[in-house]
């Protein structure tokens, strides 16, 4: 099922690109998709949110666990690695990556989310 849900979720972004005339990150997103399917982060979940690939640790999307937000930008991806503080404040870390680094700082936060 997992796998499916990640197919599915690079099949929304192929028929995006499909349908806009914008060059942005975005089409790099089934590319990036492709590498955790690839890799042992498959375990977690995906969404999408207007266009943002959103992955979560557990299937409720809902709850307080930290996750991790994808925005395509126009010449980077924003990532935010989400998460509650010990006062039960929102926060988020931000980090803005061109594409040659995105693999590698992905895979740090999905570390980071898996402990």
């Amino acid at each position: 099922m997992k796998n499916e849900n990640w197919y599915n979720i690079k099949s929304t972004y192929e028929y995006a690109l499909e349908k806009t005339s914008r060059h942005t990150y975005l089409v790099h997103l089934p590319w990036l998709i492709d590498q955790i399917i690839e890799s042992k982060f498959i375990l977690f979940f995906a969404t999408v949110s207007r266009l943002n690939l959103i992955i979560h640790p557990t299937l409720d999307l809902n709850s307080k666990h930290p996750r991790i937000a994808i925005y395509p930008k126009a010449s980077w991806f924003t990532l935010h690695y989400s998460y509650y503080d010990l006062k039960d404040i929102y926060e988020y870390d931000e980090y803005k990556v061109l594409l040659e680094d995105v693999k590698n700082t992905l895979w740090q936060l999905m570390e980071r989310l898996d402990k």
